[in-house]
């Protein structure tokens, strides 16, 4: 939990910049590819995170058809879920 409220405004200014910016103006060309494309993967990459226990790990959730909202994984193995080693991405 991030207790210190200018940390907090930060990272929400940062995470709609990026919702906005990069994840629904590409949203149509995921669902048609059914890929998320090496642009984006790299774009996920330099948002990064401004939390020190942040991993190397990005996890792409692919919320289908009937989801109301945001969807968290539910399982390692999910085949809904796509895991990201950022640091294997030039």
């Amino acid at each position: 939990m991030i207790r210190d409220q200018s940390r907090l405004d930060h990272l929400l200014a940062r995470t709609r910049a990026f919702v906005r910016d990069v994840a629904i103006p590409n949203e149509e060309r995921v669902e048609a590819e059914d890929l998320v494309g090496p642009d984006l993967v790299e774009a996920i990459a330099r948002a990064g995170s401004t939390l020190p226990t942040a991993s190397g790990e990005a996890v792409i959730v692919h919320a289908g058809d009937n989801a109301a909202g945001p969807t968290l994984p539910t399982k390692d193995d999910d085949p809904n879920v796509v895991r990201v080693d950022l640091h294997t991405v030039d």
